[in-house]
């Protein structure tokens, strides 16, 4: 148990019928942003009293709009319900659970300061598991295949309804417009602009590269006003799909905080991001780096695939664009960050965030020299 979690437990359990003593809590998951346990009935005799679910905390420093974030949960879980129910969704839908109050988020003191802490219930999916990395062409595809069938049940939803639980997540120009806040103004805290200065002449081969992808961003701009709205997921990776332990298939699309309005190309950008390269965004062995073109194939196949040649042909091409824009863009964001001090991506040595930026930077190059044989894969299908 983590520290200093205890008393928050002891506050917040009771809120969905049961308590530290007659309960097992353990942290799943590694996500970098809530906090997330499973929660068991501590022996056979209290099954009948509560069955075992997901309780997360949810980080208001990046979500602080909670209470958007459950909404927009709530209405996704009810439509793919009715999908469900109509054989039109191959998946489970892991729905919100109230707590006694018959509220679906709840708020109680940290332990840890004066402020509230935003607690939130879910259905727990048994005999499941997940992925941390895409070894293999089937796993590529199935996953794919599992965030495409999300978005394409998701097509008839009435997308105004939806919160934007996170303003801008993949606006290029406002990732600009925050580095270039950041680079003409001080660091937070004690840092002088003159350690500042510092460190933006030591980088600035990397602020260049960024001011050099103009002609593609101005592409991406105008690409996005011909491409339609759809429910996206925007975290894409393997481990936001539950495995079934009897099949070894996908069985449930999950964490739907970044679930928003969006552009198919961002979520296709970000599972490609994620588990083509050989290497991950934090290694510094960038003469290694290479795009597994099989593993691509597969991701593909299984993403287009999904929408039963229902996308058109400048959706398809974007694709691509969206493959280079993604690492682009979270280049741009860890550079960022390492200008305001490291305050939003956890960090384990200081220039871990120009590493990752030139990780990111490279694999836009990358991928961008590869367009052409990309392209040809994604119009093939």
């Amino acid at each position: 148990m983590p520290d200093n979690i205890n008393p928050t437990l002891a506050n917040i359990l009771p809120l969905y019928n049961c308590t530290l003593n007659n309960s097992h809590v353990t942290r799943i998951g590694n996500g970098l942003i809530n906090d997330t346990f499973l929660v068991q009935p501590n022996n056979d005799n209290e099954k009948d009293n509560f069955l075992p679910f997901i309780l997360q905390r949810i980080n208001t420093q990046v979500f602080s709009n909670p209470q958007a974030i459950v909404n927009n949960a709530k209405l996704i879980h009810q439509h793919l319900q009715v999908k469900i129910d109509q054989q039109l969704y191959l998946f489970n839908s892991m729905g919100h659970l109230p707590n006694i109050y018959q509220d679906y988020l709840s708020n109680v003191d940290s332990s840890t300061n004066k402020n509230k802490t935003h607690w939130r219930a879910l259905n727990y999916i048994p005999n499941s598991y997940s992925v941390e990395v895409i070894n293999t062409t089937i796993q590529a595809e199935l996953v794919a295949n599992a965030f495409a069938h999300f978005s394409r049940t998701l097509s008839d939803i009435e997308t105004h309804k939806l919160n934007e639980t996170l303003p801008n997540f993949h606006n290029i120009d406002t990732r600009l417009a925050q580095l270039s806040s950041s680079l003409n103004t001080n660091f937070l805290g004690t840092h002088t602009r003159k350690e500042k200065q510092i460190k933006i002449t030591k980088n600035q081969t990397l602020i260049d590269f960024v001011n050099n992808q103009k002609a593609f961003i101005s592409h991406v701009n105008s690409l996005t006003k011909q491409l339609p709205i759809r429910v996206t997921h925007n975290d894409t990776k393997i481990n936001n799909v539950l495995f079934s332990k009897l099949t070894l298939k996908p069985i449930a699309v999950i964490d739907l905080d970044t679930c928003m309005p969006g552009f198919l190309m961002n979520d296709f950008g970000d599972l490609v991001r994620t588990s083509c390269p050989n290497i991950d965004e934090n290694s510094t062995n960038l003469t290694a780096m290479e795009i597994r073109l099989e593993i691509f194939l597969a991701i593909a196949r299984g993403y287009i695939n999904a929408f039963n040649e229902s996308l058109s042909l400048i959706e398809k091409e974007s694709l691509v664009i969206g493959v280079q824009l993604i690492p682009l863009m979270l280049g741009i964001r860890f550079l960022t960050d390492y200008f305001n001090g490291d305050v939003y991506f956890k960090t384990t040595y200081a220039e871990q965030n120009i590493d990752r930026a030139k990780n990111q930077f490279h694999l836009f190059s990358l991928l961008q020299s590869k367009h052409n044989e990309l392209l040809n894969i994604v119009i093939s299908i």
